[in-house]
């Protein structure tokens, strides 16, 4: 039998700390860039990517991932340090941009010491960027994670086949000055509600969604491609938080087909309430 020798070494908690920090930096943190272009390239994002690290004052991290057709994207972080200062995390275009979702908020999130928080977007082809930072702290320590879910690149043969997307309901062809009352349940990315609808002239079209549950909730507005529509340069895009609604303004939507999208990636059975308006658009 081999014989081995142990060593035990106390640490105390000032150097527990400085030990375990220390680790997770060698680990996790190498070879994220502080600028677009160091960017750790994480490539196509099919699935998921998960990373720990640690920002500061002028320690920035950059991750750049590219969609190949419209997919819902959700990013989540934790900010594990309990005492110090909030991270924040932002979605960027290819340009370094932030983005701007169709309620005019910028998709951003400050997560404040001990919390988790998740930017979700439905976005088109084409490259991105997430931008973690921190204003005051030093060394803040974080968990990452960004996730592909329920890809609607290919259009309404997803909606309601089973595939991808769960419950689907066909409103038919929206009447001008009928209101439209639906609610239900989602989360994961399996359980996904749908409602498909026509409209035969151009219309302006009004959607409100309540968020009844506890974790975040994504609504938007999609064509027969599978492209979020915009307007008046916007996404029709809102991240809903718990307890809050938001509206959705389509000021002039052209006659064809179209269906509202309502998922939680990261949610199970979040409760919500939706309602949908149509009218008419006068001529000038």
């Amino acid at each position: 039998m081999l014989q081995t020798s142990k060593t035990t070494q106390t640490l105390n908690s000032t150097d527990s700390t400085n030990f375990f920090r220390s680790t997770r930096a060698g680990l996790f943190s190498r070879d994220v860039g502080d600028s677009l272009e160091k960017a750790k390239n994480i490539g196509t994002l099919s699935r998921s990517y998960s990373r720990s690290g640690e920002v500061g004052k002028k320690d920035l991290d950059f991750f750049r991932f590219k969609l190949d057709g419209t997919t819902s994207v959700t990013a989540q972080l934790k900010n594990e340090d309990k005492d110090k200062s909030p991270i924040a995390m932002t979605l960027l275009d290819g340009n370094g941009n932030t983005i701007q979702g169709s309620n005019g908020k910028f998709l951003f999130r400050n997560i404040q010491p001990g919390a988790t928080k998740q930017i979700t977007a439905s976005l088109p082809a084409g490259t991105y960027y997430i931008r973690l930072g921190t204003a005051k702290g030093s060394q803040q320590d974080y968990d990452f994670n960004l996730t592909a879910s329920a890809s609607i690149g290919s259009g309404f043969g997803g909606i309601g086949s089973g595939s991808n997307l769960g419950d689907t309901e066909n409103l038919g062809r929206l009447q001008s000055g009928r209101t439209y009352r639906e609610s239900g349940s989602v989360g994961g990315s399996s359980n996904i509600d749908s409602y498909r609808f026509t409209v035969d002239r151009p219309s302006r079209l009004l959607a409100e969604l309540a968020n009844n549950g506890n974790d975040d909730i994504a609504f938007r507005l999609l064509n027969t491609s599978g492209e979020t529509v915009r307007s008046n340069g916007n996404f029709l895009f809102a991240n809903i938080r718990p307890d809050d609604e938001e509206r959705l303004l389509a000021s002039t939507l052209g006659a064809g087909t179209y269906a509202f999208v309502i998922q939680s990636s990261v949610g199970r059975n979040e409760e919500y309430t939706f309602r949908l308006e149509q009218s008419d658009v006068t001529p000038i």
